[in-house]
């Protein structure tokens, strides 16, 4: 798993097209305050436990769990993307994942959808950066 993370004041997603066939045919928009927004890429020998619990040992670490988190998905950021049925279903099991360990509300955009994003984050030091976490890594 790759990502970028945002502290952000204010988030708005609004789907324009489906990016890949399998995209579901009911697109939602996104629009939250305060949040930590996540452009997460899922990569060959994810689970939803192991990224849930990478991104959970974050948010815990910036003391942002309680705050809500937006997954926005985001391929493009690895050089070893899962498949696009294995990253649906991952994807799809990965909200109750991040609720089980403790993350108070997420939501997560449509996957297979390009989105027009406004973003703006909270412009402080650390409110944005990178997250690596794969198989071998120790959290």
């Amino acid at each position: 798993m790759v990502s970028l993370y945002f502290h952000a004041r204010q988030f708005l997603s609004r789907p324009v097209a489906p990016a890949v066939r399998q995209a579901d045919p009911f697109p939602v928009e996104i629009a939250q305050g305060p949040s930590t927004v996540v452009y997460l890429a899922l990569e060959e020998g994810d689970s939803a436990v192991q990224v849930a619990r990478c991104l959970v040992a974050v948010l815990t670490r910036q003391e942002r769990l309680r705050i809500p988190l937006i997954i926005h998905s985001f391929n493009h950021l690895s050089e070893r993307p899962l498949k696009i049925a294995g990253a649906r279903k991952l994807y799809g099991l990965l909200a109750s994942a991040l609720e089980d360990g403790g993350v108070s509300r997420v939501a997560m955009t449509t996957f297979g959808w390009i989105y027009e994003i406004t973003l703006s984050d909270i412009g402080q030091a650390g409110a944005k950066g990178r997250i690596v976490c794969r198989d071998e890594d120790k959290i």
